[in-house]
């Protein structure tokens, strides 16, 4: 099991490792916060100590000062009864000059030259005491505790981070590396703080991985989908290419699941699932798609998956709570949207006729990813695949046009039929659907 997700036979990708890498950065910050918080907890109830004994320290300084200005006094009034000489009073040796000297310069040379100078100073000189015993307990106490959460978070999330890198793509790695091993050193990672696992995962990110390249083992290729009985007849060509494969949705909780812990909650599980296109222009990012919900909008999210021209399904809102996609829609509904402009007549506002927003039509592999997403959701919340998917046109009409007039609907249709079909009869696909039925954030 990696990051608490397992996979079917095993198999690793790019996608695994670099979703995994994200779940374990997000654990490591969440450890390093709490240190963070324990340290200046502790660092407070020292300080509050010390002020105490700083308090006491600076009371005795002061009652020895005190004696000194009496003794002081003493010695004026001896200076007084002597003509003017300054005597030490316990010897009864002169230990300055006579104020009555007429020369300047004898008086300052005595003065400079006089031993006793220094005994008579207000205040006694306390040097700081220095803790570097103390200090390296600490030190050892805070590493020991960011170690231990580490361990147990990696115990609790089932991360496995040698078997997810010592093995290479493709490759089935069940049970290839001891269980216990491989969890308590990918606690000792994540113990170690945030910073390494982002440079880890930059290292991972820029470098360029060419897939083709690789030679995949039988059990890391994809699992020829079965025929699927349908009374829905293809009408294109797309359809009457190879065996369709099964990809697994990687989800975790989308965008920042937990700022919705305590708000956007559902009345129930969803009844509906509307589908939309972004109307962006196709080149802009998953993160511009995001920042244009949460910053340029300043909503709580957005929709609960996009689905990116590559046919990468990129999960945002939490699937348990309501997003931002369909107005006066979404207590109940699920929002799907493909990145881009469908929209093609002329004349209407933010039209895609020019080729202005890119693509005027969504990819192959985008239909099928979204097909994908609809059918799997169908199936999470037993869902009606004809009677409960819906375009945002028809739930309100007369207000939009999305997802666009040269949106394939029936493709889709036919897509989906086909992908919740193969999640009753695939072994990979219903593995997928069994271990999300099992996640976090999936039912209210």
């Amino acid at each position: 099991m990696l990051m608490g997700y397992k996979m079917p036979n095993g198999i690793i990708s790019i996608d695994i490792v670099l979703n995994s890498l994200t779940i374990v950065a997000g654990l490591a910050l969440s450890i390093e916060r709490t240190i963070e918080i324990l340290k200046h907890s502790i660092q407070f109830a020292g300080k509050t100590s010390e002020q105490g004994i700083e308090i006491e320290q600076e009371d005795s300084q002061l009652a020895a000062a005190r004696e000194k200005l009496t003794e002081l006094e003493k010695i004026l009034k001896e200076m007084d009864s002597n003509n003017g000489v300054l005597k030490k009073a316990s010897l009864g040796e002169p230990i300055g000059v006579s104020v009555e000297s007429p020369d300047p310069l004898i008086a300052e040379s005595e003065t400079q030259g006089s031993d006793d100078f220094e005994e008579y100073q207000a205040f006694k000189l306390i040097p700081a005491e220095s803790k570097p015993r103390e200090q390296t307990q600490k030190i050892l106490f805070y590493q020991l505790a960011g170690l231990g959460f580490g361990i147990m978070a990696a115990d609790i999330f089932s991360i496995q981070l040698l078997s997810l890198f010592l093995s290479p793509l493709g490759a089935d790695v069940t049970n290839s590396i001891p269980t216990l091993l491989d969890t308590f050193l990918s606690g000792v990672v994540i113990g170690g703080g945030s910073q390494p696992v982002h440079a880890l995962i930059r290292l991972i990110s820029e470098r360029k991985v060419d897939i083709s390249s690789i030679e995949a083992t039988p059990a890391a290729k994809m699992v020829a989908e079965p025929q699927v009985e349908s009374n829905i007849q293809p009408h294109s060509e797309q359809l009457q290419k190879p065996p369709y494969q099964w990809q697994p949705i990687i989800y975790s909780g989308g965008v920042k699941p937990l700022s919705l812990e305590g708000r956007n909650r559902r009345g129930g599980n969803p009844i509906k699932i509307i589908y939309h296109h972004t109307a962006m222009h196709d080149h802009k990012s998953f993160q511009d798609i995001v920042n244009e919900f949460l910053v340029t909008k300043g909503w709580s999210t957005g929709y609960h998956s996009v689905i990116m021209p590559d046919g990468k399904v990129e999960p945002f809102c939490r699937w348990d709570r309501v997003g931002n996609h369909a107005k006066g829609n979404n207590n109940r509904t699920l929002g799907v949207s493909f990145h881009g402009n469908f929209h093609t007549l002329e004349n209407d506002k933010f039209s895609n006729a020019t080729g202005a927003f890119g693509a005027q039509e969504p990819s192959e592999a985008q239909i099928n990813a979204g097909a994908r997403q609809i059918a799997l959701w169908a199936q999470l919340y037993e869902l009606d695949i004809e009677l409960d998917v819906l375009p945002h046109k028809d739930v309100l009409p007369g207000h939009t046009v999305c997802p666009g007039s040269n949106f394939p609907h029936s493709l889709l249709k036919q897509k989906i039929a086909f992908y919740y079909g193969l999640l009753a009869g695939n072994e990979f696909a219903k593995a997928d659907l069994s271990q999300l039925k099992e996640s976090p954030y999936v039912y209210v």
